[in-house]
Protein backbone atom coordinates (compact mmCIF):
# COMPACT_ATOMS: atom_id res chain seq x y z
CA UNK A 1 0.00 0.00 0.00
CA UNK A 2 1.54 3.27 -0.77
CA UNK A 3 0.35 5.93 1.96
CA UNK A 4 0.61 9.21 0.20
CA UNK A 5 -1.60 11.05 -2.66
CA UNK A 6 -1.34 9.35 -6.12
CA UNK A 7 1.45 10.40 -8.12
CA UNK A 8 1.49 10.85 -12.03
CA UNK A 9 3.92 8.84 -13.54
CA UNK A 10 4.68 10.44 -16.47
CA UNK A 11 5.66 14.21 -14.62
CA UNK A 12 6.42 13.01 -11.14
CA UNK A 13 10.05 12.08 -9.59
CA UNK A 14 10.37 9.80 -6.76
CA UNK A 15 12.46 11.71 -4.40
CA UNK A 16 12.93 9.42 -0.80
CA UNK A 17 10.55 6.72 0.47
CA UNK A 18 10.10 5.47 3.99
CA UNK A 19 11.01 2.80 4.81
CA UNK A 20 14.26 3.39 3.50
CA UNK A 21 15.52 1.51 -0.07
CA UNK A 22 17.16 -2.09 1.22
CA UNK A 23 14.47 -2.76 3.90
CA UNK A 24 12.52 -5.72 4.14
CA UNK A 25 9.14 -5.70 4.58
CA UNK A 26 5.65 -8.42 4.71
CA UNK A 27 3.88 -8.96 2.03
CA UNK A 28 1.13 -5.54 2.40
CA UNK A 29 3.06 -3.56 4.03
CA UNK A 30 2.86 0.13 3.65
CA UNK A 31 5.50 2.34 1.65
CA UNK A 32 5.40 6.38 1.71
CA UNK A 33 6.49 7.72 -1.41
CA UNK A 34 7.75 11.11 -1.20
CA UNK A 35 7.73 13.32 -4.88
CA UNK A 36 9.80 16.09 -6.18
CA UNK A 37 6.50 18.36 -6.42
CA UNK A 38 4.90 16.89 -3.35
CA UNK A 39 7.13 16.30 -0.32
CA UNK A 40 4.63 16.37 2.32
CA UNK A 41 5.47 14.17 5.19
CA UNK A 42 2.31 12.83 7.51
CA UNK A 43 2.79 11.82 11.23
CA UNK A 44 1.21 9.54 12.99
CA UNK A 45 1.32 8.72 16.79
CA UNK A 46 2.14 4.71 17.80
CA UNK A 47 -0.34 3.08 19.16
CA UNK A 48 -0.55 1.33 22.36
CA UNK A 49 -0.53 -3.01 20.98
CA UNK A 50 1.04 -4.41 24.46
CA UNK A 51 -0.61 -7.91 25.10
CA UNK A 52 -1.81 -7.59 21.54
CA UNK A 53 -1.50 -10.85 19.34
CA UNK A 54 0.62 -10.75 16.84
CA UNK A 55 -2.85 -10.66 14.17
CA UNK A 56 -4.22 -7.55 16.40
CA UNK A 57 -0.83 -5.85 16.80
CA UNK A 58 -0.71 -5.72 13.14
CA UNK A 59 -3.96 -4.94 12.62
CA UNK A 60 -3.60 -1.56 14.82
CA UNK A 61 -0.65 -0.52 13.00
CA UNK A 62 -1.86 -0.50 9.68
CA UNK A 63 -4.77 1.44 10.73
CA UNK A 64 -1.76 4.41 11.37
CA UNK A 65 0.00 2.96 7.93
CA UNK A 66 2.72 1.67 10.44
CA UNK A 67 4.94 -1.53 9.28
CA UNK A 68 5.38 -4.40 11.81
CA UNK A 69 8.76 -6.61 12.41
CA UNK A 70 8.24 -9.66 14.84
CA UNK A 71 10.63 -11.36 16.98
CA UNK A 72 8.64 -14.08 17.91
CA UNK A 73 5.56 -16.64 17.16
CA UNK A 74 3.21 -17.16 19.65
CA UNK A 75 1.70 -15.53 22.40
CA UNK A 76 1.19 -11.51 22.71
CA UNK A 77 3.21 -8.26 22.63
CA UNK A 78 5.87 -7.72 25.36
CA UNK A 79 7.44 -5.01 24.20
CA UNK A 80 7.25 -2.52 21.41
CA UNK A 81 9.62 0.61 19.53
CA UNK A 82 9.20 3.06 19.12
CA UNK A 83 7.09 2.90 22.26
CA UNK A 84 3.54 3.89 22.60
CA UNK A 85 2.83 7.49 21.63
CA UNK A 86 5.80 8.25 19.68
CA UNK A 87 5.45 10.69 16.74
CA UNK A 88 6.82 8.68 13.46
CA UNK A 89 6.48 9.10 10.08
CA UNK A 90 3.71 6.95 8.50
CA UNK A 91 5.84 3.65 6.91
CA UNK A 92 7.94 3.51 9.64
CA UNK A 93 8.89 0.03 10.73
CA UNK A 94 7.39 -0.98 14.73
CA UNK A 95 9.86 -3.80 16.34
CA UNK A 96 7.80 -6.16 18.40
CA UNK A 97 8.57 -8.99 21.02
CA UNK A 98 6.16 -11.31 20.83
CA UNK A 99 6.16 -14.50 24.26
CA UNK A 100 3.61 -16.18 26.16
CA UNK A 101 2.43 -14.47 28.44
CA UNK A 102 3.63 -16.11 32.08
CA UNK A 103 0.51 -16.85 34.40
CA UNK A 104 -0.08 -15.42 37.69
Amino acid sequence: MICNSPLDPNSTLVVDQMPKYGVSLNANSVVCIYASNEDTRIKTQVPNIKDMTKEEALNSLKSKNLNIQVDGTTGVVVSQEPTYEAEVEEGTIVHVVIKEKLKD
